[in-house]
C-alpha cells in the first residue's frame, strides 16, 4: 500500500513538471538575465556583465551556456536600457539557442525605497543538426548503435526556426533588503521543429537578498565598505 501511494504520488508530480531554461550558480554576475527590472540600477552609467557555465564535461555532449549583457543607467529617463545575448548548445545534435533581446526598466521612489520595472524582447534562433541523432531502429541490441544506418523516422519539416520572446519584472530595495519577481516567456513562443505546436512554458523567477555590512560603523564610503549578501533564488 505505500509502494502504490509512492508510485502515484511520483505520477501526479510529474504531470505538472515542467523543462526550464538554464540558470547560473553565479547569478549575480547576470542580473538582467535574472530579472529584467535589475536592468539599468547600479550606481554609475555603464555596466557590462558576462558568465559561462560548462555542465557535465566528462560526458559527450556536454551542455555549454554563455550569457553577455551591456546596460545603461540614465537618471533623467528614470530607469535605464540594455542589451543582452544568451547562447547554449545541449547534446550530442547540438541542440542550439542564441537569442538577443533588449531591456528597458523603470523606476520609481525615494530615498527610503526604490521600485523598479522591467521589459524584455528580442528574437531567439533554434537549432538542432537532425544527422547526429539515433533513433531506436539504428540501435542493434547486441552491436549499439550501428555507423550509417538509415532510419526510418520522419525527418524534420525544418532544423532552425526564428521566434519572439517577451518577459517582465519588478524588483523592490529598501534599505539593505532587496526582493524581486521576473515572468519570462510571458508570449509561450512555439519551438517545435516538427510542425506539432510545443509551447514554451513561462516560467517564474523569485530572489531575495539582504545586505549585511561588515565596517557599517566606519565612515567609509559605500565602494570602500566590505559586505556579504545572504541570497536566495527560486
Amino acid at each position: 500500500m505505500i509502494s502504490l501511494e509512492a508510485d502515484s504520488l511520483l505520477l501526479l508530480t510529474g504531470s505538472f513538471c515542467f523543462a526550464q531554461d538554464h540558470l547560473y550558480s553565479q547569478f549575480f554576475n547576470a542580473p538582467i538575465y535574472l530579472n529584467p527590472a535589475l536592468n539599468g540600477q547600479f550606481e554609475g552609467k555603464v555596466r557590462l556583465s558576462m558568465v559561462y557555465r560548462n555542465q557535465y564535461t566528462t560526458v559527450p555532449g556536454n551542455f555549454n551556456y554563455i550569457s553577455a549583457s551591456v546596460d545603461y543607467n540614465i537618471p533623467k529617463f528614470g530607469g535605464g536600457f540594455g542589451l543582452m545575448f544568451t547562447r547554449s548548445s545541449e547534446g550530442l545534435a547540438y541542440l542550439k539557442n542564441n537569442s538577443i533581446a533588449g531591456i528597458y526598466s523603470y523606476s520609481v521612489g525615494s530615498q527610503d525605497y526604490v521600485l523598479s520595472f522591467g521589459l524584455q524582447a528580442g528574437a531567439v534562433n533554434r537549432a538542432i543538426d537532425e544527422s547526429r541523432l539515433v533513433f531506436g531502429d539504428q540501435i542493434d541490441p547486441s552491436l549499439g548503435i550501428i555507423p550509417g544506418q538509415p532510419t526510418s523516422a520522419d525527418a524534420f519539416p525544418f532544423n532552425s526556426k526564428f521566434y519572439f520572446d517577451a518577459g517582465a519584472g519588478v524588483n523592490l530595495v529598501v534599505g539593505n533588503f532587496m526582493a524581486g519577481v521576473a515572468m519570462h516567456h510571458l508570449n509561450r513562443p512555439n519551438q517545435s521543429f516538427t510542425g506539432t505546436p510545443v509551447k514554451v512554458p513561462i516560467r517564474t523567477t523569485g530572489h531575495v537578498s539582504y545586505r549585511m555590512d561588515l565596517n557599517k560603523n566606519d565612515n567609509l564610503y559605500d565602494y570602500e565598505k566590505s559586505y556579504i549578501i545572504p541570497s536566495v533564488v527560486f
